[in-house]
């Protein structure tokens, strides 16, 4: 299955219906005044905001590149290595089943995908 496909897989549907049902568990079960969380928000300043998620996502292509390089290491000469971009697809889906995940499972789920496509 293809990488940009993956975000309309079941699981993964499923997880983001748990992660919203347990936030709004969360806001209703708990004293938790969203007029002054939201205030709090507002007050802060947008570009950091912006350059915090330019910054953390830049790092990615990094981390893919890393990734790549890796993968060259223990490959056969004649078969290709993936690109950077792809790379970093990997690890972005990994991170995000880490964040779900226990005992950073999303490093093994980053294996196995590239397994799967490159089977």
């Amino acid at each position: 299955m293809p990488i940009n496909r993956r975000a309309l897989f079941l699981p993964t549907l499923v997880s983001l219906g748990l992660a919203g049902a347990f936030l709004y568990f969360l806001a209703t079960r708990f004293d938790v005044n969203l007029n002054a969380t939201w205030a709090q928000i507002s007050a802060g300043n947008p570009w950091y905001l912006l350059l915090a998620l330019v910054v953390h996502y830049t790092t990615f292509f990094f981390r893919g590149a890393r990734w790549r390089l890796l993968l060259r290491n223990t490959q056969d000469q004649d078969s290709g290595t993936p690109g950077v971009f792809y790379c970093s697809q990997l690890v972005l889906l990994g991170w995000f089943a880490n964040s779900v995940a226990w005992f950073r499972l999303g490093d093994a789920y980053r294996a196995y995908l590239y397994r799967e496509e490159q089977a």
